[in-house]
Formats: C-alpha cells, sequence, structure tokens
C-alpha cells in the first residue's frame, strides 16, 4: 500500500472540529500506537509518518473505567479534547472540547463543547460498525453535523462520511515511514490512519482510537462469552461423565448383592 491510499481525495469543504490548526492541504498519516499502561489506563503514541515527530501527546487515567482520556498539542501546553467512556447505554464515548464552554449543552450543561460521540451501530445492509457523531461549533454552541462511520476492519477499513459516501480516513497496518521505507504494524492495537486533506486529523485520531476500544470492548465480551460458554460445557461433560460412572460402579454392587 502506498503512503496515500487511492481512495483519499480532498473534501470540498474543510470539515474543523478541534482547536488549533489540524487541516492539512495534504493527506496526513498518522501511526497511533498503545502504549499499554495496564495501571493508569490506555495510553498511545502518536506520530506524524512524514516526519517522524509526536502529533499530540496524550495522557491517560484510568480508561477502561469511565476514566478520561486528554488528546494534547504536541509539546502538551494546549489540551485539546478529552475523551471518556460511558459504560450505560450500551457504551460510548464521548469527545469534549476543554477551550470552549456550550451553555446550552444537548447534555446537561453548560458543560464543555462537545465534538463527537462514538458508539456501536448498524449501516443500512445490516452489518454491525461504528459510528462516530459529529457537532459543529455554531457561535457559543455546538450543533450536530454528520456522521462517520468505519467501513471494513482495523487491517485495511475506511472511514466515511454517511451523507456523502466519501473516505475521510484509511487506516491500515502498513505505511511508509519517514524515510520512504515500508513499515508493518503486527500489534493489535497499533494501526496507521491516513486523513484527508480538508478533515481535521486530530479528531479523526480520536475516532479512531474509540473505534479500535470499542472493537476490543466487544472482542473481549465476545471471547468471555465464548470462554464461559466452553466452561460450561466441560462442567456439564464432567458432570455426565460422573453420574455414568457412578452408574456403571452401582450396577455390579446391586448384581453382587442379589448373588448373595
Amino acid at each position: 500500500m502506498s503512503a496515500t491510499p487511492d481512495s483519499i481525495f480532498p473534501l470540498e469543504a474543510p470539515l474543523k472540529l478541534s482547536p488549533g490548526d489540524y487541516i492539512s492541504e495534504e493527506p496526513v498519516t498518522l501511526h497511533i500506537k498503545d502504549k499499554f499502561l495496564s495501571y493508569i489506563g490506555s495510553g498511545f503514541n502518536i506520530t506524524n509518518t512524514k516526519t517522524g515527530e509526536r502529533a499530540f501527546k496524550v495522557e491517560s487515567k484510568l480508561f477502561s473505567l469511565s476514566g478520561t482520556m486528554i488528546f494534547e498539542s504536541p509539546d502538551g501546553k494546549t489540551d485539546l479534547f478529552r475523551l471518556r467512556y460511558h459504560p450505560l447505554e450500551g457504551g460510548y464515548f464521548l469527545a469534549e472540547r476543554l477551550d470552549m464552554l456550550d451553555p446550552n449543552s444537548i447534555f446537561s450543561g453548560p458543560e464543555n463543547m462537545v465534538m463527537f460521540t462514538v458508539e456501536e451501530t448498524k449501516i443500512p445492509d445490516g452489518t454491525k460498525t461504528y459510528a462516530a457523531s459529529l457537532y459543529l461549533v455554531r457561535g457559543n454552541k455546538a450543533v450536530r453535523g454528520p456522521r462517520l462511520y468505519l467501513r471494513g476492519g482495523f487491517d485495511g477499513g475506511e472511514i466515511v462520511l454517511s451523507t456523502t459516501g466519501q473516505v475521510v480516513a484509511v487506516i491500515s497496518r502498513t505505511s511508509e515511514d519517514a524515510f520512504g521505507k515500508m513499515a508493518q504494524e503486527k500489534e493489535p492495537d497499533s494501526y496507521f490512519v491516513t486523513v484527508a486533506p480538508g478533515m481535521d486529523y486530530a479528531a479523526v485520531a480520536g475516532i479512531a482510537v474509540c473505534f479500535n476500544e470499542l472493537h476490543n470492548k466487544v472482542s473481549k465480551s465476545h471471547t468471555g462469552s465464548q470462554r464461559e460458554s466452553r466452561s460450561a460445557s466441560r462442567i456439564g461433560s464432567r458432570s455426565a461423565s460422573r453420574a455414568a460412572s457412578r452408574s456403571r460402579n452401582a450396577s455390579p454392587r446391586r448384581q453382587t448383592e442379589g448373588e448373595i
């Protein structure tokens, strides 16, 4: 795969969501790598593959327990937005800008300005996937904007606009590194995201992280259910085996007593 996938084209109008200048005239490829901070939550190294430099600093605390993840500017001096996981209502992520308050919040305001929410959903053909509902700043409030959804998976998926079907980002396991060499990521929570010109790549980085976190939660839940099913099956088999063994042992004893 080349550094710029064939499906990537500039947006007709820039789609800005986060504070700061994270709209590029050229495609931007980010390498998102999980730092596996088991005691304080999920942290991420996010680098620009063209420059090899850090694109965002990500601070996390107890992410898996409804904690927060803060996306900061590369130098760590500016807080861009905060991600929070809400386990209720099927579980969803909420991203909030930290530089603005919304006095008429659609949630329970005034609160930080909502950037996007991410949740599991179904596309028209019935396939389960993940979607991000975007919120655009209009004056001093956030208004509902377009939706993005993941088409495919993390080994070669696309993030597309639900209204037009345009691809705003491509997720892959391979990309060119800062030296023009092909790099391949084998870790399950590390991947490359190439963002289309005109799309806010800070927001896409956060959305991709949410997609992957939700995918991991669903996978762990499915694995847990399979494990419980296998465990129940083994217990049932052992119980049936013990019952059969008792039955076999009981029959000879009754015959012996009859003969005596």
